[in-house]
């Protein structure tokens, strides 16, 4: 499916309105209000939950995409990549810690 074509289909299915549900860190309380002003919201389609990659959010299902306005994609994208940041510390930082638990060695 085009991208063109998977956009109207969201839309359609989902509604013309940003569904983030708080993945950007601020409680909507179910939906996001980036319309409330009533002004127009520019919408993209874009995979739920965001992926931490562009490459990985590229190649999500399509029945995985939902609207969402650009300021709440952002901070869902900046949350998702810090949460992976954060995993990956944790990683690094047990396994430099194997790397100096010697057996035998004195405490």
């Amino acid at each position: 499916m085009d991208q063109v074509n998977l956009y109207r289909k969201v839309l359609a299915e989902q509604g013309a309105h940003c569904g983030c549900q708080g993945a950007c860190g601020k409680d909507h309380s179910g939906t996001c209000r980036a319309g409330a002003t009533g002004k127009p919201v520019r919408l993209i389609t874009a995979p739920y939950p965001p992926h931490p990659s562009d490459a990985a959010n590229a190649a999500a299902p399509p029945d995985t995409y939902r609207p969402w306005c650009g300021p709440c994609w952002g901070n869902a994208l900046i949350a998702a990549r810090e949460a992976l940041a954060d995993t990956n510390e944790k990683r690094m930082t047990a396994a430099q810690i194997l790397l100096f638990d010697l057996p035998g060695a004195a405490a």
